[in-house]
């Protein structure tokens, strides 16, 4: 979270205005120093002297603005806290502590640094001046980083400390636990008694033998055939239960006449509309006669006036429904209202006038009003021609008969209502019966459509069925060819007879779902009795070819009987379960277990004794041995502590998880101690299981009934489980960390690396212009006191560039340093061409290296952004799959600048190389005489340029190993 930009922009106000003048008081000290002694005497002294005296005043101007800062600042931290923006608040006082922090060998405050400056300025102490603007620019960037929320590499770095001291601590807790769980389990297991191990051990085998027997069962279905054959009576067997239901659906549906539903719904729905124009016309014509009374009754022209507006939003009322439905009707009662207004917009001041205009009226509405009882009359004939096609259809039995009965309910209250309204006297009674009308009729509709849509609904579900179970017998029919080959003891002739059976059957059941789908109910339910009675053929078939089967084969009687005699075994085993001495929870746990085994054995001797019984008898003989596994398990719990060195073991045990619950306290309270928290809550939760786990252990000795060191061990997985949680918290932490790290680390680098950018360019700009003034002569005093000016300049940026690359080397990023260190190498060799050592050179082959270097430095710039642009997008579309169950949490660390961006930087290089090279061959067409005595200055390029392509080979090389990317053949030509 970052603090607003009104306060970011107070803040970076004189955080620019200080750059600023620190970079003109440089400048004007490099001016000076590049100036003749003559000249220096001269004036120079007087010019320096007033640029200080207004620089001195504007440092007295940022020291004022670092004052305002302070106090705005400390408003708005007190305003944050009392909004309950805590973090924002936060922000602002350690950024206020920042601002109160003495620093230098004046432990002074930001606001002092910078007023100290002023009186250096002012009392000619130039580089003193520039130490404390330099100070004060450093404080100022930490000033931003706080405001800017963006934590600095070294508090991440000491962040990442903190986190691998917990994470060990953590780890060394893990281990300790693990360490007392095993022992707390020997423990368990050597104060199990005699009896209790004997148990164990009969269990173990009687587990082995029901894994054996459930082995042999399935073998021997296999090899016969029979679990084939088995899976298809059963799933026949489903089929014939499914189609005794889909019958009895069949009684139930009684398709309706399809030449008559649409005729009653027609009708329906045009009594539906004839029930509405008549309203409409009903209300057209209370308009007209409530305007009649109305004119009728007023004194003057102006009382008619409301009338008339009234009336005309009636007419306009009916001119859209006109338009809307383009009836006759509501065109005639659009005409009448029209014809209305426009009569009450004549002279209305005569009684006389307003009398005719009233019966005029009248008459309209009495037309209206006869049509709308024509069009009820008409509706009240569509509704009994829809009524007598539901008498004649409805069928209580037939799925539609429900809805269809809800049509004539829904009919006759709609002619009730009819009748009421025709005897009632005009008025709201009336309205009423005839609101009721319409009502009722509506309702027949609706109920009508539902049955039209069940009957739709059922006729899909039947036909669909229908075909499902045709496509089912084919392919029950094709399966049980198959299983009659394999099958070596079954019945051929039983057999055959089930497989024409189930052709027959598909045969049938797809003539009922064509008959369904011409709605023939008759030919649909007889075609599917049919159907349903060939299944049942087919599964006497099947019976009788299994029976065959099974008399020849034995029928598992072997297996019958070793299951028989295991069930037996299991049954004696019970009694000595009892002698066990095992807590009550976990003896009546290892009944219950062995009790449910036992039944299953029993079900499966009986499968196994009957024909057809290998599948359920495998599934009886898997229950059992899971049964058997889980009675195991019981048996296999701790026991209780009997001995002196055991009860003496258990105390030490105990002892030692109260140690270990003191140190996850520590831990927790450093977990809590930090900002995130992170882990805090789980290694609390930690220490909890772990207190637990030390009272269980404590009291195993003393508790009659036992069991407690079983829960111990249960306390000591929570335990260990809570820390891993914990474990798996600080580790996503660190790896946020070191992102963070990574991200500021390339802010960082590409900061300096654009300062260093800059400054050469500022060097490349005044190489050339000095080269322009020198001539081709020697260079003059001045041009050479230049040169060593830009040589310095060169010098220290080779020094920067030299500190970069060492950086970017401990983090392992090869390519980018070996760049950064030829740019440094390169920087030092034309500051010495520069100087004195290398003649003051200036000339095109000294600006060729800059440009090289320029280029570099601008590779490795676009490289960062493009780098740091792919963080950006990357963690942008973290945020947008945040919500994913299966998200990697852990993701591995990234290196500060992947592979590839490294890789495409070397190609770069390798290609700058090789064009360089080309170019100095352009140039020195003589260094292809080998005979030729070369200049030393090229041949110093060309070993320059040799090095660098070895240096690109040997890092590419590296980059093959890591990768595993396969040598390249070099015998090959």
């Amino acid at each position: 979270m970052r603090i607003d930009s009104t306060l970011l922009s107070v803040a970076a106000t004189p955080f620019r205005g200080l750059g600023r003048r620190a970079s003109v008081l440089g400048l004007a000290l490099l001016a000076a120093g590049s100036q003749p002694a003559s000249l220096l005497a001269q004036d120079g002294v007087d010019v320096v002297s007033r640029e200080q005296a207004a620089l001195a005043e504007e440092q007295a101007l940022i020291a004022r603005q670092i004052k305002r800062l302070r106090g705005v600042m400390s408003a708005l931290e007190q305003r944050l806290r009392t909004e309950g923006r805590v973090h924002a608040a936060g922000l602002l006082a350690e950024a206020l502590k920042e601002l109160e922090e003495r620093e230098g060998d004046a432990g002074a405050t930001l606001e002092e640094q910078v007023n100290l400056s002023s009186d250096g300025l002012r009392t000619g102490s130039t580089m003193r001046a520039i130490e404390d603007q330099q100070a004060a620019l450093r404080r100022m960037e930490r000033l931003l980083e706080v405001l800017l929320d963006r934590k600095r590499v070294e508090d991440l770095e000491q962040e990442l400390q903190q986190l691998g001291e917990l994470k060990q601590g953590l780890s060394d807790a893990q281990n300790e636990q693990r360490q007392l769980s095993e022992e707390t389990r020997a423990l368990g297991q050597e104060s199990q008694s005699a009896e209790q191990k004997a148990l164990q051990k009969e269990l173990a085998q009687m587990v082995a033998k029901q894994q054996a027997l459930l082995a042999q069962v399935e073998q021997n279905a296999r090899e016969t055939g029979a679990f084939d054959l088995e899976r298809i009576a059963e799933e026949l067997a489903q089929s014939i239960a499914d189609q005794q239901l889909n019958l009895d659906a069949l009684g139930a549906w009684k398709p309706m006449a399809s030449e008559g539903q649409p005729a009653a719904r027609e009708a329906l729905a045009k009594a539906r509309r004839n029930e509405s124009r008549a309203a409409d016309l009903r209300s057209s014509a209370e308009a007209l006669r409530q305007a009649a009374e109305s004119t009728r009754q007023a004194d003057s022209a102006a009382q008619v006036r409301p009338t008339q507006d009234s009336l005309q939003q009636s007419a306009e009322e009916a001119g859209r429904k006109a338009k809307a439905t383009g009836g006759t009707e509501e065109a005639q009662a659009f005409e009448a209202l029209k014809e209305a207004v426009e009569s009450l917009r004549g002279d209305m001041e005569s009684p006389t006038q307003r009398a005719g205009a009233a019966q005029s009226m009248e008459q309209a509405a009495e037309g209206l009003e006869a049509q709308a009882e024509a069009l009820a009359a008409q509706a009240a004939s569509d509704r009994d021609q829809a009524q007598a096609w539901v008498q004649a259809q409805a069928d209580p039995k037939s799925t539609s008969g429900a809805a269809l009965e809800r049509v004539a309910s829904a009919l006759a209250k709609a002619k009730a209502s009819a009748q009421a309204a025709q005897k009632a006297d005009p008025g709201e009674a009336a309205q009423a019966a005839q609101e009721q009308t319409r009502e009722a009729t509506e309702e027949a509709l609706r109920a009508l459509d539902q049955a039209g849509q069940a009957e739709d609904i059922l006729e899909q579900a039947l036909r669909a069925s229908q075909a499902e179970q045709s496509a089912t017998m084919s392919r029950l029919a094709s399966g049980l060819e198959r299983a009659m080959q394999a099958a070596k003891n079954a019945d051929p002739a039983a057999g055959k007879a089930a497989q024409e059976a189930l052709e027959s059957a598909a045969q049938q059941l797809q003539e009922a779902a064509q008959a369904i789908r011409d709605q023939d109910s008759p030919q649909a339910a007889q075609a599917a009795e049919s159907g349903l009675q060939a299944m049942q053929a087919a599964q006497a078939a099947l019976e009788q070819a299994q029976a065959s089967q099974a008399a020849q084969s034995g029928a598992n009687a072997e297996q019958a009987a070793e299951q028989k005699q295991l069930a037996e075994q299991l049954a004696q085993a019970e009694a000595q379960a009892k002698q066990a001495d095992l807590p009550k929870p976990t003896q009546s746990a290892l009944e219950s277990a062995m009790q449910k085994a036992q039944q299953a054995m029993q079900k499966a001797a009986q499968s196994l004794s009957q024909p057809g019984g290998s599948s359920q008898a495998a599934k009886a003989q898997r229950e059992a041995s899971e049964a058997l596994q889980e009675a195991a398990e019981q048996a296999s719990q701790a026991g209780t502590p009997q001995t002196p060195e055991q009860q003496e073991q258990a105390q030490s045990l105990a002892q030692k998880q109260k140690a270990l619950k003191a140190k996850l306290l520590e831990l927790a309270r450093q977990a809590e101690a930090r900002e995130s928290q992170r882990g805090q809550k789980s290694l609390e939760q930690a220490s909890q299981s772990a207190s637990e786990a030390a009272e269980d252990i404590d009291s195993s000795s003393s508790e009659p009934q036992g069991g407690e060191l079983d829960q111990a061990q249960s306390k000591q997985e929570e335990t260990e489980k809570k820390i891993q949680e914990a474990l798996d918290d600080l580790t996503q932490e660190e790896e946020q960390y070191k992102t963070l790290r990574q991200e500021e680390l390339l802010f960082k680098i590409s900061e300096e690396l654009a300062e260093l950018l800059k400054g050469h360019r500022e060097a490349i700009e005044a190489t050339q212009t000095l080269d322009e003034k020198r001539g081709d002569g020697p260079p003059s005093r001045p041009i050479r006191l230049g040169l060593r000016s830009i040589a310095r300049s060169e010098e220290a940026l080779a020094s920067h560039a030299g500190r970069i690359a060492e950086g970017l080397a401990s983090e392992g990023v090869v390519v980018f340093h070996e760049i950064m260190n030829n740019a440094a190498e390169d920087l030092a060799r034309i500051a010495r061409d520069l100087g004195q050592d290398g003649g003051f050179q200036s000339g095109l082959t000294l600006q060729a290296r800059q440009d090289d270097v320029e280029r570099s430095l601008v590779w490795l710039q676009e490289a960062l952004t493009e780098e740091m642009q792919r963080r950006q997008d990357e963690d942008q579309e973290q945020q947008k799959q945040q919500d994913q169950k299966n998200q990697d949490q852990n993701p591995p660390p990234q290196p500060l600048v992947p592979d590839v961006a490294e890789l495409k930087v070397l190609k770069r290089l390798e290609a700058e190389v090789l064009s360089k090279l080309e170019q100095t061959l352009e140039i020195h067409p003589e260094l292809r005489d080998p005979d030729r005595v070369q200049d030393p200055l090229i041949l110093e390029d060309l070993v320059r340029l040799a090095y660098k392509h070895q240096r690109v080979v040997e890092l590419f090389r590296r980059f093959r190993e890591r990768l595993g990317v396969p040598a390249p053949d070099e015998s090959a030509d």
